[in-house]
């Protein structure tokens, strides 16, 4: 769309950001373009919720503590790719096309999202409505002193969000949720907490309880 239909809308700078997720030896190079929508005011109410670090330590110690039960409890991590674009926009929000993407004709040109962007100030927010919608509406609880908690009573299933992963603590559900998982796209691997191997989580490698 042409730049002057923003209607005297802010337009965000956009750049491409290259990660390798792998080392050298086995590279995993990774490109995401992210807006940069600078902080110019204190808006109290772009906010997106976490969870406190007592949280993990309850649900490791709740499924080491299943596991003599008949159908022992599980826990598992699941990292959602490029969670925010599942959250569609919920404001005009306009930003300039990348000049490497750019192709003739695109000369006073924008675009105009449809979904969240990384790197937009209420990116985070309207990711956690879109997760916390779509849990509920799958028969979870969200919790009440921490909207990243969600519970499934019947199941028997708990539920912590922290950002783009889920640590889920389950029993004999966890097969139909992985089942679930390896459908879609949006899941980039799960492991087991418990007896298996260690994941990465919350910025520290998290060790199996033996």
């Amino acid at each position: 769309m042409h730049k002057s239909e923003a209607k005297g809308c802010k337009i965000i700078t956009t750049r491409w950001i290259d990660t390798n997720k792998g080392d050298d030896v086995t590279p995993d190079h990774r490109s995401r373009m992210v807006g940069r929508e600078i902080k110019t005011d204190n808006r109290l109410d772009l906010f997106a919720a976490t969870p406190p670090l007592e949280t993990i330590k309850v649900l490791v110690s709740h499924c080491a503590n299943g596991q003599n039960r008949r159908k022992p409890l599980r826990m598992a991590v699941i990292d959602i790719k490029r969670a925010y674009f599942y959250a569609p926009a919920a404001r005009p929000v306009y930003v300039r096309l990348p000049e490497e993407d750019q192709e003739p004709g695109d000369e006073g040109k924008c675009g105009k999202l449809r979904v969240s962007m990384y790197g937009t100030r209420d990116a985070a927010m309207h990711w956690a409505a879109e997760y916390g919608e779509t849990l509920k509406r799958a028969g979870l609880i969200q919790g009440k002193t921490s909207a990243c908690l969600f519970f499934h009573k019947e199941k028997n299933v708990t539920i912590m969000v922290h950002g783009d992963d889920f640590v889920v603590r389950l029993a004999e559900f966890f097969v139909k949720l992985n089942e679930c998982s390896n459908r879609g796209s949006r899941r980039s691997g799960n492991h087991f907490l418990i007896g298996q191997t260690p994941v990465h989580f919350v910025g520290r490698d998290r060790h199996p309880v033996k």
